[in-house]
């Protein structure tokens, strides 16, 4: 949850190693599964043979993003002051990318609705580089528009 410290700042976090190891989990049981059960059917090779390798091509496309995307997905945490938001992403295997916005440098500040998602709708602020960093999902529009205006105003103060 976001929390504000004893110093002003609006902390937020949005962890993600229970996604990364589902992602892994998924992709590695849809790369396994498929290649295990459908590898006869390919080897020796017989008229079946390539309908069912490319069925086992199609598990590897969908398993290994699935993977990638859980061995590097980012854990991010906000930091939100007075005329600052400092944003830090971490993720395996690589060093933490810092962003550092001050009040010259965010557009504006919207809640955003995924309409590719059925859930509910999440924050994001906007910089004038067109780079979005989204928050977390919220339960209804109505937190969401509550926590912007937060933000917004803890940034503005």
């Amino acid at each position: 949850m976001d929390e504000i410290d004893g110093d002003g700042l609006l902390q937020l976090d949005i962890p993600a190693p229970a996604l990364r190891v589902g992602l892994v989990a998924i992709g590695a049981f849809v790369v396994s599964i498929a290649t295990w059960e459908l590898y006869r059917g390919v080897w020796p090779l017989n008229a079946t043979s390539p309908f069912l390798l490319c069925l086992i091509l199609g598990a590897w496309s969908v398993g290994v993003p699935a993977i990638w995307g859980g061995l590097t997905g980012p854990a991010i945490h906000w930091t939100v002051g007075s005329g600052r938001i400092e944003i830090v992403e971490k993720r395996p295997f690589r060093q933490a990318r810092h962003h550092l916005f001050g009040p010259d440098q965010i557009e504006r500040f919207e809640t955003r609705e995924c309409p590719a998602m059925e859930g509910p709708a999440p924050g994001a602020s906007t910089a004038r580089d067109c780079k979005r960093f989204d928050t977390r999902d919220f339960g209804t529009r109505n937190t969401a528009d509550a926590f912007r205006e937060r933000v917004g105003g803890l940034f503005n103060s």
